[in-house]
């Protein structure tokens, strides 16, 4: 209707001429449906939209999943790094620590994984601190007055000894090794930067299983592997 038809349709309403109902257009509105495939296909789309979000989801989600537990290689042994190491040095002893790795899970593939804090002061600082309380790193490496500091700062807060004692390796009780000053040390004289490893005391499988790798490693026993 034009604005002068509203104005006469109000009007007789008033009047009492004509019923209310009279004066309401209810013609509604005529919705063009598309009359090709393709518009068609994009209506279908459009109202079926949902349903291909829910389902690109739950794809995604078997992706992660499959990748992560029958792709993805996992780490036998997991190292946490209290130093600020080069990548270039981690991934070398990554790679030639290996030789003194069993096979802890049996999937026929040996991985030793390094990991470290950021580089920030503070976000390092409680990376470090929440690999302790919660992560799965059974061997910490660093320089030794950092991994002193971290074992005396655990025992005055916790009163508990956050490395375990290294006796039945080295014959003495002591819980850090030097690492440089061992075989593998010598055989790898790009280590020259201080590197000493502790196990950390855990009571579990990983702790032995942590304990196993470094008397090899400290004993220079290495698995022959193609």
């Amino acid at each position: 209707m034009s604005v002068d038809n509203d104005k006469r349709e109000l009007l007789k309403l008033k009047q009492g001429l004509i019923e209310e109902s009279e004066a309401i257009d209810e013609g509604g509105y005529d919705v063009a449906m598309p009359d090709t495939a393709m518009g068609k296909f994009k209506n279908w789309l459009w109202y079926h939209k949902l349903w291909f979000i829910i389902g690109f989801i739950v794809l995604a989600l078997g992706f992660v999943i499959w990748y992560f537990f029958f792709v993805s290689e996992k780490p036998d042994i997991r190292i946490y790094s209290t130093g600020n190491y080069s990548t270039t040095y981690r991934q070398l002893l990554e790679e030639n620590t290996a030789a003194f790795c069993p096979d802890f899970d049996k999937d026929g593939k040996v991985k030793v994984s390094i990991n470290q804090p950021g580089d920030d002061t503070v976000m390092g600082f409680t990376d470090l601190y929440a690999e302790i309380e919660n992560g799965n790193s059974s061997l910490y490496i660093g320089k030794k007055d950092k991994l002193e500091a971290l074992y005396n700062d655990f025992k005055t807060a916790k009163d508990k000894e956050i490395f375990a004692s290294l006796k039945d390796i080295t014959g003495a009780d002591v819980y850090l090794i030097d690492v440089t000053k061992t075989q593998f040390g010598e055989d790898n004289k790009l280590l020259t930067t201080e590197l000493f490893i502790a196990v950390k005391n855990t009571d579990d499988e990983s702790e032995k299983q942590a304990m196993e790798f470094l008397s090899n490693l400290y004993n220079n026993k290495k698995f022959l592997r193609d």
